[in-house]
């Protein structure tokens, strides 16, 4: 039993033993094992070695088991040990086994010893790393939500009327300035930009068709509605002849379009 004990893996004995101790059990070493492990070559050799252990450290209990005598039963007793009293019986055996056993201890103390120096070391950049990763996932939260808003944003200002675009953004005073483009041939100023095209008008107003192209038709029937006059047309000279629409004009146009029925049309539309 002892020769097969030794041959196999005698650490992965020695470190289930261990873990049992850590895990609460207080004798985890049976002594029918013990011994042989040890190097004793008579168990009744070995069990004289126990009573020279601290009382602590084994641990006797007496039962029995089926036997074919006259009372049906046999007496006998069951040893075990704990991790500390097995290094000490290991101690006392003298043995080869024993010495193996012994410095199989003093190495393991040596990486426990170790652990215990870098385990707080560890943690630390196990903590320093999850945090690191928490931050990455709440900056790309960040960006994303920071697209989303920007796209919106885009589309509220490029897609929707101004004054219902001022209305969703918060914009309580508005001071706007009409950036003119000005066309000039041969030193001579053509065009002031004072006027505005109906294509500029359809985007203004969100006068659109499905596509999101401008929508000349509907938007002759809203000026036609407005109040604008035959004189706030003028034609206006770019690449060729345009009628466009004096800009003076704009607010009364804004009044007749920017309505509340007209922008809830924008918004759901």
């Amino acid at each position: 039993m002892t020769t097969n004990i030794v041959q196999q893996d005698i650490n992965a004995l020695l470190d289930g033993w261990i873990e049992a101790e850590r895990s609460g059990v207080q004798f985890p070493v049976p002594f029918d094992l013990a011994w042989g492990v040890a190097g004793y070559s008579k168990k009744a050799n070995a069990k004289r070695e126990i009573v020279n252990l601290d009382a602590s450290m084994w641990c006797s209990k007496m039962s029995s088991k089926p036997s074919r005598n006259v009372s049906g039963v046999t007496a006998f007793e069951y040893i075990t040990l704990s991790v500390d009293g097995f290094k000490d019986f290991c101690l006392l055996a003298k043995t080869p086994a024993g010495r193996k056993i012994r410095q199989y201890f003093i190495d393991a103390e040596k990486r426990w010893k170790l652990v215990g120096q870098l385990a707080p070391v560890i943690a630390q950049e196990v903590e320093i790393l999850a945090m690191k990763i928490e931050l990455a996932k709440i900056e790309a939260q960040t960006a994303a939500m920071q697209d989303k808003s920007l796209s919106l944003r885009h589309y509220v200002v490029t897609a929707l009327p101004k004054p219902t675009a001022d209305r969703i953004l918060g914009v309580t005073e508005v001071q706007s300035i009409e950036y003119r483009d000005r066309v000039v041939k041969d030193n001579q100023i053509l065009n002031d930009g004072g006027t505005i095209n109906k294509t500029a008008l359809c985007q203004r107003y969100a006068i659109l068709s499905k596509n999101g192209k401008p929508d000349y038709k509907r938007l002759n029937f809203e000026l036609a509605t407005s109040g604008i006059p035959e004189s706030a047309w003028v034609e206006s000279e770019v690449v060729q002849t345009n009628r466009e629409l004096s800009r003076d004009y704009l607010s009364i146009l804004d009044r007749a379009l920017y309505t509340a029925e007209q922008r809830q049309m924008f918004l759901g539309e």
